[in-house]
């Protein structure tokens, strides 16, 4: 079946939005894949870089 997938979401990320989050969740979903999404308020795209600072 693969590996589980993890997503890291920002809620005002328009890309992916968090109408296409909920798209892919419940295509996911559909497949029977293991997955985990998580959606952070007040963060854009790539929250998680350690180049960019504090850019939530």
């Amino acid at each position: 079946m693969g590996c589980p997938l993890m997503g890291l979401f920002g809620a005002e990320d328009r890309f992916p939005s968090t109408e296409q989050t909920a798209v892919l969740e419940k295509e996911l979903t559909r497949l029977g894949r293991t997955f985990e999404f998580h959606t952070y308020d007040d963060a854009g795209h790539a929250f998680f870089d350690r180049h960019l600072g504090s850019a939530a």
